[in-house]
C-alpha cells in the first residue's frame, strides 16, 4: 500500500510548462488533501498517543544516558571516556 501511495502522490505533481505563470509547480488539489488527512491522521494517532510518547521519553533517556556517558570522564591521553580507552 505504501508504494502504491508513494506512486500516486508522485503522479500527482506537474512542472506547469506556462512560462508566463507565477506557479512552477502544480498538485492536484484532490490528492493534497488526502497527504493532509494522512498527516493529521499521523500527529493524532501516532505521534500523540500516550503510549508512544511513553516510549519515546524512554528512547531520549537512552540517548541522553549514552552521551552524558560518551562525553563525562575522558581519558586524557584519547580524549575518549574511560571504558573505551584502551
Amino acid at each position: 500500500m505504501t508504494s502504491q501511495l508513494i506512486g500516486t502522490y508522485i503522479q500527482a505533481v506537474r512542472i506547469n510548462t506556462d512560462r508566463s505563470s507565477n506557479v512552477a509547480v502544480e498538485f492536484d488539489p484532490d490528492r493534497v488533501d488526502e497527504v493532509k488527512i494522512l498527516k493529521q491522521i499521523t500527529r493524532d494517532y501516532i505521534i500523540g498517543s500516550p503510549t508512544l510518547a511513553a516510549q519515546q521519553y524512554g528512547q531520549k533517556k537512552i540517548i541522553r544516558d549514552l552521551f552524558d556517558a560518551l562525553t563525562s570522564n575522558p581519558d586524557s591521553s584519547t580524549g575518549y571516556p574511560t571504558f573505551l580507552a584502551c
